[in-house]
Formats: structure tokens, sequence, C-alpha cells
């Protein structure tokens, strides 16, 4: 197990490039997820809010 951990991180340092594109990637993926979701918490309180003034 210790040895595909080695691998794995000398091939991160290696291919510097590509993971850093991964990593951007991920972080533009989790950021999107975040702000769907707080855009549809924020309609769901305004469409309460008018239907509450009704």
């Amino acid at each position: 197990m210790t040895d595909y951990l080695k691998s794995a991180f000398r091939n991160l340092g290696r291919k510097r490039v590509r993971t850093a594109l991964t990593v951007l990637g991920i972080a533009i993926g989790v950021a999107s997820v975040i702000l769907v979701a707080d855009i549809s918490q924020s309609g769901i309180g305004a469409i309460t809010d008018e239907m509450e003034s009704l």
C-alpha cells in the first residue's frame, strides 16, 4: 500500500500541469455546486416570503 502512495505522490510531482488542472477542475466543480445550492435556497426564500405576504 505504501508503495502505491509513494508512486502516486511521485507522479503528482512529475505531472505538475495535469495535477494543477485537475485541482482547478475540482475547485470549479465544488464552487459550482455550492453556488447552485445557494441560488436555489435564496429562490425558495423569496418564494416563501412572497407567499406569506399574500
